[in-house]
């Protein structure tokens, strides 16, 4: 019964049936995924099934954006109808309420040629006077070559975030010679909503990527294309180089 299972037990039984499929997400895909999974197990891990009400779900939101306990209350329902499938819970009936928050709204905007442009402009001049030469250091390289790449290649951030110029195992390929962005590694499985199929490395951009790797210095700030670097998440690419827009 609802009020007899730990929902943290659920929780591990779900993910030693789930491993296979845990292993076959990207790097930060299963960083973030793992993340969320240790985020509901502080929370739920020692109340019951029982327990999940609107009550406790609205508790579990707090501190958290809209978007992120949404979809790691999606994760709880899936683990809960998982273990039922399973024969590990019976509800007996019961309607559990998660309280999930509203989804978000469609995206309407979209930026014009111009605005890129801007964008890249503006990310390419900011600097820190306080660091580097008498020209000071610049800060958002990084972001201008993020918004590039996403641009001209229409791929996803995960993707450019994990390419690499080298052939490596588990990380997209971006071949210079050939002029060809392989944005999934070999053997990866890709859902249908989410392609990633090899795309052409239009000439501007390929320009500036054999650039990019000449000089050693791709990405800044440890997001970087090269082999055995860290990532860094540019999740809010944007928002860094607005402010500074002129």
């Amino acid at each position: 019964m609802p009020h007899e299972v730990l929902i943290g037990d659920l929780v591990r039984f779900y993910l030693e049936k789930k491993k296979e499929k845990v292993q076959e997400k990207s790097a930060s895909r299963k960083k973030d995924y793992l993340r969320d999974m240790q985020t509901l197990i502080e929370f739920w891990s020692e109340r019951f099934v029982s327990d999940i009400n609107e009550e406790n779900c609205i508790a579990y939101r707090k501190g958290k954006a809209l978007n992120t306990a949404r979809r790691q209350l999606q994760d709880l329902r899936a683990i809960v109808n998982f273990a039922e499938l399973k024969g590990k819970l019976d509800k007996g009936g019961r309607v559990l309420d998660y309280a999930l928050p509203p989804k978000p709204k469609a995206r309407i905007h979209y930026y014009s040629r111009d605005e890129v442009a801007k964008l890249v402009w503006t990310a390419y001049r900011r600097t820190n006077d306080a660091i580097g030469d008498e020209n000071g250091h610049k800060t958002s390289l990084h972001i201008a070559r993020f918004i590039l790449t996403a641009v001209y290649t229409g791929t996803r951030a995960e993707r450019i975030q994990e390419a690499s110029f080298v052939k490596q195992e588990g990380r997209p390929w971006i071949d210079l010679e050939r002029g060809i962005f392989f944005r999934k590694f070999e053997g990866e499985m890709v859902p249908t909503n989410k392609r990633a199929d090899p795309v052409r490395i239009p000439k501007p951009l390929l320009e500036h990527m054999r650039r990019w790797k000449v000089t050693g210095r791709l990405l800044p700030r440890r997001f970087c294309f090269d082999a055995g670097d860290e990532f860094f998440v540019v999740d809010k690419a944007v928002e860094e180089v607005v402010p500074f827009l002129s």
